[in-house]
């Protein structure tokens, strides 16, 4: 099968396996190139990206530090089938890295695919490979988001799973930075604008909605509410529950961090709320709490049945990006554990 050049470049201190990453269809693959000497303009390596791609920089990965060691960031490589099919798996590598930085501040969407043999450009022309040219993205968890994407590419749900999150983060997204309760002890606000209550209302959406497509959701059975009045579980939805989150490889001894900041809204005073334990950081008007991996289902499920999928009521007026985030990352978090990416993600290197 032809090969396809991504405008992309990994950054990572791991090295790209040399068999790489293989999805349904296709391989994904980036040479490693040595670090033998300094590059300069007068380098083969280097003369030839930049007749490619004006724009191009050698950016240098090291374990140690040790120059020794080190290597140039690799282009990242398709081998597949068409170029149209390289493209569309550049989209999933991109929704892969969205999911795994958890927000859409490195979004790269006119990134365009271009076969490595110029001389058949397939469904391009000469000025899409000019204009490619000018666009490159250097950035690390690179492998970790190909060996994700060539998981996504064998199941249809898991693809729209990550596509559905991906499209909320791209409707409402907070950075990391901006949800740590020492620089962002309150941070987002409830909004007076309809529009900003769309907007958050239909992230939330999306996010459950990825969450279903793993069949992760909440469910009542035998014709019962899935929570009674005084806040229980009914026995034997929680039982179903927990047991399609076993099967899907959720750690269940695990907790979610549920923020809760600023002054209590309507969502934070509904008895659907969830409750936790407090967190080391939970103080003043940070009021996080560890909740339980069902629990947070069915205050997501909530969320999104009475403040965001049907016609909006007035706890829709009460959304605020924390709980955008709280359904993202609870769906993030049940994704990326589906396909065991989690622990390799949390684990310090």
């Amino acid at each position: 099968m032809p090969l396809y050049d991504f405008p992309l470049w990994a950054t990572d201190v791991a090295k790209f396996p040399a068999r790489g990453f293989r999805g349904s269809g296709w391989k994904i693959m980036a040479a490693e190139v040595a670090l033998k000497h300094l590059p300069t303009i007068e380098t083969r390596h280097f003369k030839s990206m930049r007749k490619k791609y004006p724009r191009y920089s050698v950016n240098y990965v090291s374990v140690s530090g040790d120059p020794s060691e080190a290597h140039i960031a690799p282009q990242i490589v398709l081998e597949a089938s068409s170029r149209i099919v390289a493209q569309r798996v550049f989209g999933l590598l991109l929704a892969a890295l969205t999911i795994i930085d958890g927000s859409a501040f490195l979004s790269f969407e006119d990134g365009v695919v271009i076969p490595k043999n110029r001389k058949k450009l397939e469904d391009l022309t000469s000025d899409d490979v000019v204009a490619s040219a000018h666009q490159i993205l250097y950035r690390d968890n690179v492998v970790l988001a190909s060996k994700f994407a060539a998981a996504l590419s064998r199941k249809r749900f898991l693809s729209y799973a990550v596509f559905k999150l991906k499209l909320s983060f791209d409707l409402a997204s907070a950075h990391m930075m901006e949800l740590n309760p020492r620089y962002s002890r309150k941070g987002f606000a409830v909004s007076a604008s309809p529009s900003d209550h769309v907007r958050l209302a239909s992230a939330i959406t999306l996010a459950y909605s990825a969450i279903e497509e793993l069949e992760l959701e909440p469910r009542p059975k035998n014709k019962k509410n899935i929570k009674a009045a005084d806040g229980s579980w009914e026995p034997n939805a929680l039982a179903d529950l927990l047991e399609r989150l076993r099967g899907a490889g959720i750690d269940l001894k695990g907790t979610v961090a549920w923020s809760i900041r600023g002054s209590p809204t309507r969502i934070h005073r509904s008895a659907r709320f969830p409750t936790g334990s407090t967190l080391p950081w939970t103080k003043g008007m940070v009021r996080d709490q560890a909740v339980k991996i069902e629990d947070a289902l069915i205050a997501a499920s909530w969320l999104r049945s009475r403040c965001s999928t049907h016609k909006y009521r007035t706890e829709t007026q009460s959304i605020t990006m924390f709980d955008v985030t709280n359904v993202q990352l609870l769906a993030r978090r049940l994704l990326l554990e589906r396909l065991d990416i989690w622990k390799t993600l949390t684990t310090p290197s």
